[in-house]
């Protein structure tokens, strides 16, 4: 599976977004070419504006090839106003017409320039002059990173509000290992569609998603689990994060790419999925969290379990390995802390309505006390590890069906329901 090709480019989530990327002198120039390669495979509109050092490391005409657009710097900028009366090409035109600014790489000294309001050249000035939402991706030596200037720089940029992603350790162009290299341009598109995406009914919503099949294990060699890809958790989890929400993410399996502020908790057998979840840090007085179930638990788990691998000349012909009710955590969740969802696999069509709607149930009447649950009727065509889903969406008054569709499409559908019925 290739994530961006599979699940993201075919939803085109940034369509006729206008994005503004500005390019300050950095080596890590290279990565903003990528970096407008995925924004335009994403939908967006990328116009891009570089300042003469930036020009030193490549040259304008890669990023109007991979854009579409010609590329503002200082020797083209242009004052007359074209047949729609709109000034033509110029730092305020830029400027004006974009939704989301985005300065990649930004170097230490155009750092110093924005965070004092010196607009001495094009890109300088066009950040002065835009007002949408701001994402700044640094990159610099790691002494420059450093130095009590620029970060007293980074501390003023964050009061005014911008969004500052953090720089990496990695080989420097100095040849030295160090802080400063840019963000990787996966988040660097991950906080763009998050930043154009986010509603508010799910903005800093503490959410827990649970996903993956548990792995018990017999010996130190075999286990117990299921075929569960995780895909539909993971591609729920992005979602929720581009509409806003702050997520946590527990999951024995992460087969797509996810933002570092999702909390990723790696797990295993039951227990440990039970431990993750226990030790979230939740803010007591927020409004409920918002608990979604895909982990595919082990129903029966091995009575007994061996440190060493169990040898076929100490079992003979058969294998016999007696099995124990697991724990069901979804029942043994607090529906008074969290806003719990519940999803269920079935390939019984038959009884598989009644066997969700059960969920809905109260505890008392031998239900998992849901407020939702989502049904996944297993087919030949769409086996476990599909990257597509057919769902029907039940809370105990409303019923939706989700049409076969990619599972991160899904999720915003998923999602939509949930605001519909204010959970």
């Amino acid at each position: 599976m290739n994530f961006l090709d599979d699940l993201f480019y075919p939803l085109r989530l940034l369509e006729n977004k206008r994005i503004l990327l500005l390019v300050s002198g950095s080596i890590a120039v290279y990565k903003s070419l990528e970096l407008v390669r995925l924004l335009f495979k994403s939908g967006a509109n990328i116009q891009v504006a570089m300042s003469e050092d930036a020009k030193k490391f490549v040259t304008p005409l890669s990023f109007e090839a991979l854009s579409h657009h010609e590329v503002l710097h200082a020797n083209n900028e242009k004052w007359y106003y074209n047949h729609n009366h709109a000034l033509y090409h110029n730092h305020i035109a830029c400027a004006t017409n974009s939704d989301l600014l985005i300065f990649a790489p930004l170097s230490a000294n155009s750092l110093a320039k924005i965070a004092y309001g010196i607009a001495d050249n094009v890109v300088s000035a066009t950040f002065l002059a835009c007002n949408t939402p701001k994402i700044l991706a640094p990159s610099m030596n790691t002494n420059m990173l450093n130095a009590p200037s620029t970060q007293s720089n980074l501390k003023r940029l964050k009061e005014f509000g911008y969004t500052l992603l953090e720089t990496q350790n990695a080989l420097l162009a100095c040849d030295t290992k160090g802080n400063g290299a840019m963000a990787e341009v996966l988040e660097i598109l991950f906080k763009a569609t998050q930043t154009l995406l986010k509603d508010t009914y799910f903005e800093n919503r503490e959410v827990i998603v649970i996903g993956g099949a548990s792995v018990e294990k017999i010996d130190s060699v075999r286990t117990i689990s299921n075929l569960s890809s995780g895909i539909q958790a993971s591609a729920l989890a992005l979602a929720l994060y581009f509409k806003g929400a702050k997520v946590t993410f527990i999951s024995s399996s992460f087969p797509t790419p996810l933002p570092k502020e999702i909390t990723s908790i790696q797990v295993s057998n039951t227990k440990s999925y039970e431990n993750a979840l226990n030790n979230v840090s939740l803010h007591p007085y927020c409004q409920k969290p918002l608990l979604f179930n895909l982990a595919a638990i082990s129903d029966y788990v091995p009575k007994t379990t061996f440190n060493h691998k169990l040898k076929k000349s100490e079992l003979g012909k058969t294998l016999n390995i007696e099995c124990v009710q697991n724990t069901d955590l979804l029942a043994s969740i607090d529906s008074k802390k969290f806003v719990k969802i519940g999803f269920k696999a079935e390939d019984n069509k038959e009884r598989a309505i009644e066997n969700a709607k059960n969920l809905l149930k109260p505890s008392q009447n031998h239900g998992k006390d849901c407020s939702m649950v989502a049904l996944n009727l297993i087919k030949d065509k769409r086996p476990f590890g599909s990257l597509e889903n057919e769902l029907i969406l039940f809370t105990h008054h409303k019923t939706q069906n989700i049409s076969s569709t990619n599972k991160l499409e899904a999720s915003f559908k998923i999602l939509d329901f949930i605001k519909d019925n204010a959970l």
